[in-house]
């Protein structure tokens, strides 16, 4: 019977990991000592998502899936309530209709034609009373939650919304296009409707952009490109602050850690990486979705990237390291939008 130990084997020894599978044990061959390592649990956050087969369904943080409801043609964007967490949303498809939804019991509340063209951009007000559409014809509207009561229109997104949101506070509406933000001034009016008036408009220069996600702190935007490069734009400042060149491929979607530290970015070719805002600096692995990465999301705690793909699928990282945690299958064809649950 023989004893391995560290001194009778070379400092040389390959260190070799063998992973059983999530939730089990890790056998590490480490300096010719065997070693078992227990791997820390990590909890999959609950996720919404969107896709061309018309659906939406919810995947659990247990990974059961739950679908929502549908809308007679692809879905094209999804927004949750905010102070509702995440048991009310609403969503719009490319046909211009808009749904709310109660999620939690897979209930329709209201239906409303809000556009002759397909939805390219949908947020929610701060308060949960407003919703806010843009569409591929260069229409803003804002609609009355409770009643889908139309309260203003206005013209000027020209080609359409890369994202649609809110300032933290909800007394600004942003829209950014491929080229430039615009914004918009919201004024309550004394009848309780809202206005818009537009403000000066921050351009981006002669690049395309796919993808823009604001950061937690709402002071900076993230802007997924078409040259492979995530620019981070000041919006106070209307500056560019910084440019990472992510992969080699056009960029389809970001996402911002909950602490405005870390993003993720993921490209048309399935490529995914993570960086540190601050730095530049890149976690030392590329992720791989297998298709165009549709949509991006960390967990709320950061331990977890969710990605979904153009094929319907829905993978779960681990942030740290870049392992995969699960994927599971969710649409029959390709996933459009990505929500993860606070």
């Amino acid at each position: 019977m023989h004893t391995i130990s560290i001194l009778k084997r070379s400092l040389f020894s390959l260190i070799s990991l063998s992973l059983l599978g999530y939730g089990s044990t890790l056998m590490a061959q480490k300096l010719g000592e065997r070693v078992l390592v227990k791997p820390p649990q990590i909890a999959t956050p609950a996720t919404i998502t969107g896709g061309e087969d018309h659906a939406i369904k919810r995947v659990n943080a247990n990974g059961t899936l739950s679908p929502i409801g549908a809308h007679n043609e692809k879905v094209a964007a999804i927004a949750l309530v905010p102070g509702t967490k995440g048991s009310l949303l609403v969503s719009g498809d490319v046909a211009g209709t808009i749904k709310v939804w109660n999620a939690t019991y897979s209930r329709l509340i209201l239906e409303q034609r809000a556009h002759e063209k397909a939805i390219t951009g949908l947020a929610v007000s701060p308060d949960g009373k407003t919703i806010a559409t843009a569409c591929a014809d260069g229409t803003l509207r804002l609609w009355e939650r409770a009643s889908g009561k139309n309260q203003f229109d206005t013209q000027g997104v020209q080609g359409g919304a890369s994202a649609l949101f809110y300032s933290l506070d909800g007394k600004v509406l942003y829209v950014a296009t491929q080229t430039e933000l615009l914004s918009w001034r919201v004024v309550n009016l004394l009848n309780g409707a809202r206005h818009l008036y537009p403000e000066a408009n921050l351009e981006f220069g002669a690049i395309k952009v796919n993808a823009a996600v604001l950061s937690p702190d709402g002071k900076r935007l993230a802007l997924g490109c078409e040259d492979s490069y995530a620019r981070i734009w000041n919006i106070a400042a209307k500056r560019e602050e910084t440019s990472i060149r992510v992969t080699e491929f056009a960029l389809s979607a970001l996402a911002w850690t909950s602490n405005g530290q870390w993003i993720a970015a993921g490209d048309t070719r399935g490529n995914i990486r993570v960086w540190e805002v601050s730095t530049g600096k890149p976690r030392p692995f590329l992720c791989r979705a297998g298709s165009s990465v549709r949509g991006l999301g960390f967990s709320s705690n950061g331990q977890v990237l969710v990605s979904a793909n153009s094929k319907g699928t829905v993978h779960f990282w681990e942030t740290s390291g870049g392992l995969l945690i699960s994927q599971k299958p969710i649409h029959l064809n390709g996933i459009t939008q990505l929500t993860v649950l606070p």
